[in-house]
């Protein structure tokens, strides 16, 4: 069985093809990674600092009111900072980004706004830190994670489809070990591929936003942030936690992803069908949860692997009940995936 895995998964890296995407996703992420952070501050002066010099002074200006967020920091600040600088809030230091906007109006005064009122979600006050790492993280996690899919789809759509395609499905199901264990090495290949790659990724990121971050403000609340991604998250969540559930949404639905390609490439005519039947699957439900107002079909769709990506759409409809459903979700195909493709791959009329 090992050396029948081995010989599926080198079919899958060793295509052209997934050797340009391969080399298109890593290439992509460095030059992405190396130019992060693309983060811009302003200076009480109005000098414009970036990059590590403007982490530097974000986490200057957040130590000083670090700590639970009261009405008494929010007046000491909104004193200090006053309103956002421009209307993408790129020139804005993390507080600026992070208090102005919820309890100032456009002057930069207070807008009556109590820490209570900011935030009735949670039973305590949340509390300030040096968040920006954190949710910079997430974002770019999250985006790259959705490209990832794209990447996975190509390379596991034709592992079954293609055996149509060759006319090499009558061979394998005529013989005792293609009957057998065909599909589990095949299925094992495909997600030893995906979760390969996903981890390889996930640790890449992790590593150069740990290079440039830090882990300061790891404890601090991940509803107070500079673009303000998280703020209606309904349960109290450190920044820590919020780079768990990032990884976590982010590992269970590409390998849910894997599984419904691995499904459509079994019961599909040949490759191309294959490919554009898991684009479907993929895309289509991002679309939908784009314009969808009704709160119980956006919680629906955002269990699909291409919605689930985005942590603080997900992280906002129900705290953290949707990540572990979907964790629950892919243990189920897990256990299903194998059986059920072998039975669908030995009933699939021979060519």
């Amino acid at each position: 069985m090992g050396r029948m895995i081995r010989f599926e998964l080198e079919k899958i890296v060793k295509r052209k093809v997934v050797l340009v995407c391969l080399a298109a996703v890593f290439g992509v992420l460095l030059f992405a990674l190396e130019r992060m952070p693309d983060s811009y501050t302003v200076k009480h002066e109005g000098k414009v600092i970036g990059n590590r010099e403007a982490i530097t002074y974000d986490r200057s200006v957040v130590e000083k009111y670090a700590g639970e967020l009261t009405d008494e920091k929010v007046q000491s600040i909104l004193k200090e900072y006053g309103s956002i600088e421009d209307e993408q809030n790129k020139e804005s230091n993390m507080l600026q980004g992070g208090i102005s906007y919820l309890f100032s109006d456009q002057e930069g005064n207070w807008n009556g706004c109590t820490v209570k009122d900011a935030f009735p979600q949670l039973k305590e006050a949340p509390v300030i830190g040096y968040s920006q790492g954190f949710e910079d993280f997430s974002i770019f996690y999250s985006s790259f994670f959705m490209f990832l899919g794209v990447v996975i789809m190509i390379a596991i759509a034709p592992v079954f489809a293609d055996e149509y395609t060759l006319h090499t499905d009558g061979l394998l199901l005529s013989t005792r070990n293609g009957r057998r264990k065909c599909v589990w090495a095949k299925v094992i290949a495909s997600l030893l591929f995906a979760l390969i790659l996903v981890v390889s990724v996930t640790c890449i990121i992790g590593w150069r936003y740990y290079d440039v971050f830090g882990i300061s403000g790891a404890d601090a609340s991940i509803q107070i942030t500079k673009r303000g991604m998280f703020e209606a998250v309904p349960v109290a969540m450190t920044c820590l936690e919020s780079v768990f559930y990032t990884v976590l949404t982010g590992v269970t639905a590409m390998l849910l992803h894997t599984m419904i390609v691995i499904v459509v490439s079994i019961v599909s005519k040949n490759s191309f069908h294959a490919i554009i039947t898991s684009a479907a699957i993929y895309f289509v439900p991002l679309c939908i949860s784009f314009v969808l107002e009704n709160e119980v079909a956006l919680k629906v769709f955002s269990l699909f692997p291409a919605p689930h990506t985005n942590t603080h759409l997900v992280l906002e409809f129900a705290g953290t009940l949707l990540p572990w459903l979907e964790v629950a979700i892919m243990a189920g195909m897990l256990l299903l995936i194998c059986p059920v493709g072998k039975r669908l791959f030995s009933k699939h009329e021979v060519a």
